[in-house]
């Protein structure tokens, strides 16, 4: 069984070089091995998303400054759900220790 570890954290999400305050989390799970996985999300309104020119990918910019891609998983459009996921890739760590070095907001769990 995998062990689920959650941890939030305040940015800016960078949509064509503007940049805008939001919330995210950090998503950490326990693989077979001692490995983690660990991926960052956020949702934001469709039509506050569809405003600020966002198609599909943007840059979050992290807390710590740490800039990464995340994305939905299509173009979205004034179909789409009202609240949108966006997802970074996952990451695969080889120790609770880098998990923290490369994700501060875990600490705070």
């Amino acid at each position: 069984m995998s062990y689920l570890n959650q941890a939030d954290g305040s940015g800016k999400l960078d949509i064509g070089g503007k940049q805008w305050p939001i919330a995210y989390q950090i998503i950490s799970e326990d693989d077979s091995g001692g490995t983690k996985t660990v991926h960052v999300e956020l949702s934001a309104p469709r039509d506050w998303l569809l405003e600020r020119g966002f198609r599909s990918e943007a840059k979050l910019i992290r807390e710590n400054g740490v800039e990464i891609d995340i994305r939905s998983p299509a173009e979205i459009g004034v179909d789409d759900p009202i609240a949108i996921r966006l997802r970074s890739d996952s990451a695969k760590i080889a120790s609770e220790q880098e998990a923290l070095d490369r994700f501060p907001e875990l600490t705070t769990h």
